[in-house]
Parts: structure tokens; sequence; C-alpha cells
């Protein structure tokens, strides 16, 4: 991707416009949906890609912010951001100046070349005395049109509560705060100000305490719950009310709690092993071992059934704690970090990997010849 901020101002029909150039991909798209890859292998280059950046005419974006009282948020910032995502990974960008929201609550950002970007703007509120971080967003697309009326209203989001056992319904052992129950949002905003995935207060949302209930707070839009357990554990289930809601995406209302939340632990932990080899069965310490559901329903970022893992200098690898079900396992040469987690890959070596089966508990021994898929 390239990205240059240089306008320029010409005059067509005796109207003066501001030109800008747009974020641009390879191989000259203004879209990610319409970037190709470029692939590089170990130790090689990759000439000649060259692509043109894509001009057009800029705009400017008007609005009001406002905090969750419809109080206006005056001399805040208004940011704006560029999201980029890949296989493993969201990052933001600053892709302009933003602005300073004005006593009335308006704001007005001038400039902005054609492109996707995100208005984000954080606050915190005083609630019966308690300061509450609440954030806004809002998904914009410049084509160089005036964009007007953007309203942004900040919200101190949703919540989930809800308590860690066993499978057998008791306790789980061990300390709680090494368990954690976070949520993950399907856009890019990773919770409120202060907090980490999940949102919230830091260091207290989605802690576990120590009767074992959790609160994860700030939670920005679609998410779905996840939990992360020691060694020696596994997570089972997510349970709300007696439903399987593992996988669930949830969406209340800013504001809701979505209670009845129950985590089942299970110190029953599948394990695969094994070893990686050449050819003539020579332990290799290079490469990446990828196991993953053959359910390509189950392929997707942060899913429980995708696992990757790198052989130890005796070629040996190990990964623990996968759900029961049928599985594909490759080594593979060289995989881009993250590219395990893009279903696009993941159906280009499914012929080239070993199909198996993980029952609860099972240990599984599985020997993997690395692979250089063309």
């Amino acid at each position: 991707m390239s990205d240059l901020r240089e306008t320029w101002t010409v005059t067509e029909n005796g109207v003066e416009q501001t030109l800008g150039y747009a974020p641009t991909y390879f191989p000259g798209a203004s879209s990610v949906s319409e970037a190709r890859r470029i692939t590089v292998g170990v130790a090689e280059e990759s000439s000649n890609n060259d692509f043109p950046l894509v001009p057009g005419r800029t705009a400017s974006v008007t609005g009001t912010a406002t905090d969750s009282q419809g109080r206006p948020l005056a001399g805040r910032q208004v940011a704006v951001v560029q999201e980029m995502r890949g296989p493993n990974f969201g990052m933001f960008m600053t892709a302009g100046p933003g602005a300073t929201v004005a006593p009335d609550g308006t704001f007005r950002i001038r400039n902005l070349a054609p492109g996707e970007y995100k208005l984000q703007i954080r606050t915190n509120v005083d609630l019966n005395g308690v300061s509450v971080p609440e954030v806004a967003t809002a998904p914009i697309v410049i084509d160089g049109v005036d964009l007007d009326n953007v309203v942004l209203a900040t919200t101190s989001g949703w919540s989930a509560t809800g308590q860690v056992v066993m499978d057998g319904g008791t306790p789980p052992t061990g300390p709680p705060a090494r368990f954690r129950v976070t949520a993950r949002p399907l856009s890019g905003d990773q919770g409120l100000p202060g907090g980490g995935p999940g949102g919230g207060l830091a260091g207290d949302s989605g802690r576990v305490r120590d009767d074992w209930t959790f609160t994860v707070s700030g939670i920005l839009g679609p998410a779905r719950l996840r939990a992360t357990v020691p060694d020696g554990f596994i997570v089972k289930a997510i349970l709300q009310d007696g439903r399987d809601v593992t996988d669930t995406v949830f969406d209340p209302r800013n504001g809701d709690t979505l209670a009845g939340v129950q985590v089942l632990v299970s110190d029953a932990v599948t394990a695969v092993s094994g070893q990686v080899t050449d050819d003539k069965g020579a332990p290799i310490t290079d490469g990446t071992v990828l196991v993953f559901s053959s359910d390509s329903s189950q392929w997707a970022e942060d899913s429980r059934f995708v696992r990757a893992a790198r052989p130890d200098q005796q070629g040996k690898y190990e990964i623990r704690g996968l759900p029961p079900g049928e599985y594909l396992a490759a080594a593979i040469d060289y995989v881009e970090d993250g590219m395990w987690n893009d279903p696009e890959y993941l159906e280009s070596i499914r012929g080239l990997a070993q199909r198996f089966t993980l029952g609860d508990a099972d240990t599984h021994a599985l020997m993997l010849k690395l692979l250089t898929p063309q």
C-alpha cells in the first residue's frame, strides 16, 4: 500500500478544487478488496512491483460530537484513522489531522482524500461521581463529495457478567488471576480508553475474582466472548443460560448487560505432537506446523480450531488445547505470520494436509514432512 497525503489545487471551469491521492493498493486499486498480494519467499526478492497512485477530489466532513448525556464535547479531538486489517492483526494508521470540536459540539474536517476512514472521539463522563470512559466511532467513505451531518455520540458500550466453572460444576483449581474473560469485537474497535481487548477499565474488565465471577465491560458493537486459561486447562464451552454460545456474535444495545454467562473449563486437555522431517526422515527445525479444522466454516480470525506452532531444535512440535473434532495438519516451509487465519490460504493447502480426528482429552502423534506449496 502507498499513502501520500499531499494535496494540490486545480481550477476547472472557473471553479477551484483541491485534489489529493487516495490510499492505493497494489496493483493500483483504491480498496483493499481489489488489492493483490505479493508473495516473497525466504531470501527472495520481488522486483518491478510498480503501481500508480490514484488521484481524486478531496472533501470536507462536518458533524456534531456529544457524550452519552447529549452534552457537546467541546475541545475534544475528532481523529481520522484508517483501519488496515490483515490475517492476524488490526492496525490503525492516522490519516489526517482531524478536528477540534467547537463549543456548540460541531466539527469540520477539511481536505480528506478519497478512501475509507473511521472517525473516532474519546472522553470521560462523570456519572454519579464515577468517571466512566466513553468512545464513539463512525465509518465514512470519501469519494470527492462533501459529507455533512455526521453524528458522533459517545457510549460506554455493553457488558457481560458470569462465572468460570469446571465441567463438573466445581470451581477450578489454581489462582483465579490466571484466568481472564475478554470480548473480541468484530470491528477494529478494541474497547474503551484504558482497557485492552474487550474494553473496560484497565486491570478490571474481564478479571476473574476470587469467587470465580467476572465482568467484561466497555464492549463496543458486535463481539464474541473469549477466555484465556493457564496451561493444563482448556475452554470446553461458553454458555449463556445453559445455551452453548462459544462462537456466537453478541450485539446488545449500549448500556445493556449480558448476564448468566458461564465459562466451562476442563483439565482434560487435548494434545497434538510429533516431528517435522525432510524427505529422508531427518528432523527439520524450520517451517511452521498448521493444524486446522476440516470444516471451513471454522476458519476465521481468532478461531479456536486453527493453531500454528514452530518446531524446536530437534524438529519436534506440540499443540495443546484444541477442541475435539476432525482436523488437517501440514508443515509448511514458509508461512507469513498470521496467514493461517486467512480462509483462502487454508483452502490452498487443504489438499497437502494430513487428516486426523481428535477426541476428548486425546493425545495424537503426527509425523509431518516439510512441504513447499506451489
